[in-house]
């Protein structure tokens, strides 16, 4: 048995056949695993023993879209995998074997995590050489039916060795010919899964051709020794390794062994081989018996029998093609972009803002069009990547109906606000003008131009001082300053236009924003910054010589004040939910965004040194006016009307997020000083 304790291991395809499997070894090796799946062809029920488990996550989450977590190994076995899935939607089997695998290797750079690539037989083809050897490249058909499968994952080994060339990563590939086992779907297609449904429920067991056609068989826990033997191959060794059983058996053999050991009545019958279906595929796995001294241990008669008795347990009159509504919706949903709605224009006020931008991208991953409005005063014009953009002010009444007529908008995502609550006290005029007079000319043009939804950003500065922990959305509203008595007032102004005008809004009340974009394209870039985690950040990277930690004898765990951090791709995947939630018809609600658990500034400091390797200079000072020891969210009611749940919001990914943009912009800041300095 390996050594898992104390690591961090993401199972992209977690929920799947052979991923639940993994994530079931990793967990009894005490490692700490995130299951990332889409629900594709994945199922709850095969992880459903491992959810009590304290270091088992499930994230459900699209590849394709990109992601980000602290990890130390990733496995990367997302992908339909069966003929019957994978041809059911080719476009978007290509896409997760593309640019999810893309995604994943990105993560694995930034986060310095060992990667392995699961990679299929199919990459053979219908093989001209026998046994087949790593070190054939195949007999592929290009574009026939199955090439979405077979071509996807030859262009994602192809990803996996750039990128080890590239970038010098642990990067490891595995090709895995036929696996069967427990936890196979019963409508994936495949020959096991048929031969042992048809014949436990009596029926002609169909054979493809005479039967002379050939495979082999490897049981699933003999796979998933080979997937965590190589994870642990120092990094010279990269792959491709075969990994399957030499043992092979014609189809008619098979189909003969399910028949004893059923017991089964049923008859065989003879239909038309598929397009492209291979004669003949059996693995050379000389290099896996010398690198990884792994072989298969399991014969075939041994492994049909659990497997036999998985499907027996099944529903009874369930037969190989058939499909749940649960995975019939599943696919629609990830189809859809997530969130199984249709397309919306979204107007974006503030999108080159932190949260904004933040924002757009989710909007354009799911499909929806995002159109940014800004005047670029604390935006920043290099973070509008995804849309349109219109320069301008709230203040203009002409052009925000302009472009909400032009751009044909169905629904406006309101984040343009000045936040500075020290500025707001010296100054709470500018605050009120901006804030609340600029809304309520973004509300009369909405009303003037049939726009009826509104996403609006609000805050937890809403509420004041807590008179109770956790702060729900009934907690009293007293703002102490004026910029949460500006989004209060807001707040308030959208309530009457919904009775008045039938706007139906989601107002959003965030706590404490932090991170930056898992994949790095954007971050927090203000000025002046008065963040913690980013002014803690800066402050480690010598960029400042001290943070300040106001106040160190507040009545908490360690005397500095807690606050509720949330990652800011968790908001941008609140705000496209609540946009969703209004496009299905939803009523008007305000919600709280946090996570319900708090870190105190002191953890923020430990963690931001752990996570970067370098010290803070942090200096005690006296604590602020107004400032209450602890600020945390009960967030159910956002979980339970959005059906949303923070994916991205533990500490160490937010600081990892915030600290790899942060390195990011000093890299491009040198550079760009450089070569200012040549010109």
């Amino acid at each position: 048995m390996s050594n898992q304790t104390d690591k961090r291991v993401l199972v992209a395809g977690g929920a799947g056949f052979l991923g639940s499997h993994l994530c079931e070894r990793l967990l009894s090796e005490g490692a700490t695993v995130i299951c990332v799946d889409n629900f594709y062809t994945g199922t709850r029920e095969n992880i459903a023993h491992l959810m009590g488990n304290p270091r088992f996550l499930l994230v459900e989450h699209d590849i394709t879209v990109p992601l980000f977590h602290k990890v130390d190994e990733i496995y990367n076995l997302a992908c339909p995998a069966s003929p019957i899935h994978y041809q059911s939607d080719p476009i978007f089997t290509t896409k997760t074997s593309v640019i999810g695998t893309m995604n994943l290797l990105g993560m694995a750079k930034n986060c310095n995590a060992k990667i392995m690539q699961a990679s299929t037989s199919e990459v053979y083809g219908d093989p001209l050489v026998h046994p087949q050897p790593e070190s054939y490249w195949g007999h592929v058909n290009p574009n026939g039916i199955r090439s979405c499968y077979d071509e996807g994952k030859r262009c994602a080994e192809s990803l996996c060795f750039d990128y080890r060339r590239r970038h010098a990563m642990d990067v490891k590939v595995v090709r895995i010919f036929n696996t069967y086992g427990p936890r196979m779907r019963l409508d994936d297609g495949r020959v096991v899964s048929n031969f042992i449904n048809q014949a436990l429920n009596d029926e002609p067991i169909t054979i493809y051709g005479d039967g002379s056609q050939t495979r082999s068989f490897c049981y699933v826990d003999d796979l998933i020794e080979g997937f965590v033997r190589m994870m642990a191959t120092p990094p010279e060794v990269c792959g491709p390794i075969n990994l399957g059983n030499p043992v092979e058996f014609t189809i008619r053999e098979l189909a003969e062994h399910v028949l004893a050991i059923t017991e089964s009545n049923s008859s065989l019958i003879e239909q038309p081989l598929p397009a492209d279906d291979p004669q003949r595929r059996r693995p050379d796995i000389s290099v896996a018996q010398e690198i990884l001294g792994w072989e298969p241990q399991i014969p075939l008669a041994t492994g049909l029998g659990p497997t036999m008795q998985y499907f027996d347990k099944r529903p009874s009159g369930s037969t190989a093609g058939s499909q749940s509504s649960e995975s019939i919706q599943n696919r629609a949903r990830v189809r859809a972009g997530g969130g199984g709605s249709k397309t919306s224009k979204v107007l974006v006020t503030g999108g080159a803002g932190y949260v904004g931008s933040h924002a757009c991208k989710m909007l354009a991953a799911a499909g929806h069009v995002p159109v940014t409005i800004d005047n670029l005063v604390h935006g920043h014009r290099k973070s509008v990547r995804w849309g349109p953009f219109i320069e301008g002010d709230l203040a203009d009444r002409h052009l925000l109906m302009r472009t909400l007529q032009e751009h044909e908008i169905d629904t406006v995502m309101h984040f343009a606000a000045y936040a500075y609550v020290g500025e707001s006290m010296e100054d709470p005029g500018r605050y009120f003008r901006n804030n609340v007079s600029n809304t309520i000319n973004l509300l009369d043009a909405m009303v003037e131009t049939g726009v009826s939804r509104l996403v609006f950003s609000s805050t937890c500065a809403t509420y004041g001082m807590p008179e109770h922990l956790p702060i729900g959305e009934d907690h009293p509203q007293h703002p102490i300053n004026p910029y949460g008595e500006s989004k209060l007032s807001i707040e308030r102004a959208i309530h009457w236009y919904g009775v008045a005008h039938g706007i139906r809004s989601c107002s959003l009340r965030y706590f404490n924003a932090a991170g930056a974009d898992p994949d790095g394209e954007i971050g927090e870039n203000h000025d002046p910054e008065t963040h913690l985690i980013p002014l803690v950040i800066q402050t480690a990277f010598g960029l400042r010589p001290e943070v300040r930690i106001f106040g160190t004898d507040y009545e908490t765990a360690d005397g500095s004040a807690v606050r509720d951090y949330i990652h800011v791709a968790d908001l941008a995947a609140a705000h496209r939910q609540a946009l969703e939630y209004l496009v299905a018809g939803g009523a008007s609600r305000c919600l709280n965004l946090g996570t319900g658990a708090g870190h105190s500034v002191k953890e923020i400091i430990a963690a931001v040194e752990r996570i970067t390797g370098r010290s803070v200079n942090a200096v005690a000072a006296a604590r602020r006016a107004g400032d209450p020891a602890v600020l945390v969210a009960a967030p159910g009611a956002a979980a339970e009307v959005l059906d949303w749940a923070p994916q991205y919001s533990d500490l160490d990914t937010i600081i990892s997020t915030a600290a790899e943009w942060l390195r990011r912009q000093i890299v491009d800041h040198s550079a760009s000083d450089a070569h200012s300095a040549v010109a």
